[in-house]
């Protein structure tokens, strides 16, 4: 029997059309048929409203939220410029990168390889157990010497795809959306238009002002600060702006 809850006359037809021998096979397109004809009467005066179920349906504030697939990989890093070698040789490569890379504890690495050349594509991708040992492999061995020909570039996983994807040329950005005139060295100027001088001798180092109005150079910072704390304020190269 088929059977359309909500609808009787839809199901008494469909008793019909079985009682009258109509096959399986043709059951299908003769039911289409059947609603075409039940929304037919829906439109000539039948209320649908009479068939929809009471409420406005589940809230949707309750519904739990979508899951996302995560696509990140901060505990992966990939290896580049590393010789490119066939099977026979694929087992002594990874032992002298093991020893390069195994002292960062590494869960799993793997050499891919070209179907069509039979030779290791040249990179190696490193997985370990969380993000800050990642981290702090692909600080060290960005630039290590593997020998005179391959120079490690660490690039993280995540990283990757905007790297490998990037154009052919380079197209600069424009960051500034106006720009202003002003001297941006007055920081460095005094209102009182003086000079700075700077003194050594002995375990001193002392900074000066060079006002040509008072007769002699006037002490501005001599490390009082770092002497109070009996650290050594000074005692090579010095650095120093007026403010």
């Amino acid at each position: 029997n088929a059977v359309v809850a909500g609808v009787p006359s839809l199901h008494r037809r469909c008793r019909v059309a079985l009682v009258l021998g109509q096959t399986v096979a043709a059951m299908p397109s003769r039911i289409w048929e059947l609603i075409q004809d039940e929304v037919q009467d829906y439109a000539e005066g039948e209320d649908l409203l009479d068939y929809m179920s009471d409420g406005d349906g589940p809230d949707f504030d309750s519904l739990e939220p979508p899951v996302h697939l995560n696509e990140a990989f901060p505990q992966t890093i990939v290896i580049t410029n590393l010789p490119k070698v066939p099977q026979d040789k694929y087992a002594r490569l990874m032992g002298v990168l093991g020893k390069v890379i195994d002292k960062f504890n590494p869960v799993d690495k793997v050499m891919p390889k070209n179907p069509e050349t039979e030779l290791t594509e040249g990179c190696a991708i490193v997985t370990f157990n969380d993000a800050q040992s990642a981290e702090s492999a692909a600080e060290q061995l960005d630039g290590f010497a593997l020998d005179k020909k391959h120079t490690f570039k660490v690039v993280r996983m995540d990283h990757f795809d905007s790297i490998a994807n990037r154009p052919d040329e380079f197209e600069p950005q424009r960051t500034l959306s106006y720009y202003s005139r002003a001297d941006f060295r007055d920081w460095l100027a005094d209102k009182r238009c003086r000079e700075q001088i700077l003194l050594r001798y002995q375990a001193e180092t002392e900074v000066y002002w060079h006002d040509m109005m008072a007769g002699q150079p006037v002490l501005c910072y001599g490390g009082e600060r770092e002497k109070a704390m009996k650290k050594v304020w000074c005692d090579w190269r010095v650095e120093w702006s007026p403010w």
